[in-house]
């Protein structure tokens, strides 16, 4: 039979159980010569029906109807809960469950077992929805249960003589908590106004920043055209509009700092451009030729180290400077009448870099990139993300904290002994013949130990120390383990 009944479910304290009956198997085990004659089959229905008027009985939260279902020395075993035994703490039991939720939840009936004339069991799954009475909140839980089912004698009616469930939810997976922004970097974010949807920053020279708070490009003003630094994905059908708000003067120039495409997959809004130079590494216009994105225009005028725009008095220096960040090549984009340097997914003014420092391949050419920008005379600094344009000191203070990662990193590892970390873990294992698990351990230890020292001495100095620092030592240690 299938009857589906909904029973409300116990949440966060315990689970109460009800029944949506599905299938009923019956077996006779233990009948004694005396009980010959007993037919355990004709029993399941009258069991089974002690299970749907628990479960009318749940669904009303009526604890009078589910008391007098228990025998009178029964014991109710919730889980996270000391035994109620007997019908004076099983009722005060349900009337403390009832006060703080009401359930709907539904039985599957696995299997109904007559024992013998006077004793039966049922195993149950359960499912459905707790509403926790203090907030309205209702919160979805899975339960198994166990039911002991007696009777006095062969006229009696069967009763619950002991019950037993447990969740089959796994638990919630703790929440990390993370500190709050630092004062200081929302004090200093560039205001958006959400119904313009990006804000521009005019600098010295002819130089203005766009961002919508999360990515940044620039442009620059000549007298003979605009020169257009990345078009990110998450803004470029308004970059044309913030360009036109400046100037009247033409498009002519559109660079591209790298090819991954939230820096310019909006660059498609500069199709149809008359005469427009896209300018890029020659790597990166193989790439995009290979990956035919039609979001990312293809480059029609490329270089393979340097290169200088001119235009209308004003002057863009380009560079290769190592594969820091983009296998197919990264570009600093340097403008000396406006003192700005663009670097873009070196580092983001206020806050650490970015998972695994800025999702760097080569951990090597990393650690270089801060002297290599250090060497340029610039006063405003564009990393491409986050909420505020930087300086030296913004710089200098992440290539500390960068050291720090790999110093610390490094240290750690070479002070570890690798195979006592693993011996411990086999014994706890009961072997050694899982060996990725064994090395993870010691890969695990080291990153712990690390991070650990890490946050301690950046959490008040910058933002997102505790979101990324994980990524950072493990990127750096698997340049310390196989590099260094």
């Amino acid at each position: 039979m299938n009857s589906k009944p909904h029973i409300r479910m116990l949440t966060g304290i315990f689970l109460i159980t009800s029944v949506t009956m599905g299938c009923a198997s019956t077996q006779q085990r233990g009948a004694s010569g005396n009980n010959a004659t007993f037919d355990p089959s004709a029993q399941v229905e009258a069991a089974t029906s002690v299970l749907r008027r628990y479960e009318a009985a749940l669904n009303r939260a009526d604890v009078d109807g589910i008391v007098s279902l228990y025998a009178p020395d029964a014991i109710f075993m919730a889980q996270h809960r000391n035994p109620a035994i007997g019908r004076t703490q099983i009722e005060a039991a349900y009337r403390e469950i009832f006060e703080m939720i009401r359930l709907d939840i539904a039985f599957e009936i696995d299997e109904v077992v007559v024992v013998s004339p006077r004793v039966a069991y049922a195993r149950t799954r359960s499912g459905g929805t707790t509403t926790i009475l203090a907030n309205n909140a209702q919160i979805s839980e899975r339960n198994q249960e166990l039911f002991l089912l007696v009777r006095d004698d062969t006229n009696s009616d069967w009763r619950i003589g002991r019950y037993i469930f447990s969740t089959t939810t796994p638990p919630p997976t703790a929440a990390k908590t993370h500190v709050p922004v630092l004062e200081e970097v929302i004090v200093d974010a560039i205001p958006v106004d959400p119904d313009v949807g990006v804000a521009t920053i005019a600098l010295k020279g002819g130089t203005y920043v766009v961002t919508d708070g999360i990515w940044q490009s620039a442009f620059v003003v000549t007298s003979r055209g605009v020169i257009v630094l990345d078009a990110p994905e998450s803004f470029g059908t308004k970059l044309r509009d913030a360009i036109a708000a400046v100037t009247d003067q033409p498009i002519k120039v559109l660079v591209y700092s790298h090819a991954h495409k939230d820096h310019i997959g909006g660059s498609a809004t500069f199709a149809g451009i008359p005469g427009l130079k896209i300018v890029a590494l020659d790597s990166v216009r193989r790439f995009l030729e290979e990956k035919q994105d039609p979001n990312r225009l293809v480059p029609n005028s490329t270089f393979s180290k340097a290169k200088t725009i001119r235009l209308g008095g004003k002057t863009v220096a380009l560079k290769r400077h190592r594969n820091y960040h983009s296998d197919e090549g990264d570009l600093f984009i340097y403008v000396p009448q406006s003192k700005f340097l663009m670097a873009v997914d070196t580092l983001a003014p206020g806050y650490v870099p970015f998972m695994n420092l800025d999702l760097t391949s080569n951990f090597h050419e990393y650690l270089k990139v801060f002297d290599d920008i250090l060497v340029y005379d610039f006063d405003v600094f564009l990393g491409g993300h986050l909420t505020q344009l930087g300086d030296r000191a913004d710089v200098e203070l992440t290539q500390q904290y960068v050291r720090d990662v790999y110093e610390t990193t490094k240290r750690v590892h070479d002070s570890t002994d690798m195979m006592a970390v693993m011996a411990r873990t086999a014994q706890a294992e009961g072997g050694w013949d899982n060996k990725y698990l064994l090395f993870q351990a010691f890969l695990d230890q080291v990153t712990a130990k690390a991070v650990a020292e890490v946050q301690a001495r950046w959490i008040d100095k910058l933002a997102g120390v505790d979101v990324f620092v994980d990524s950072h030592v493990r990127t750096a240690l698997i340049y310390v383990r196989w590099d260094d």
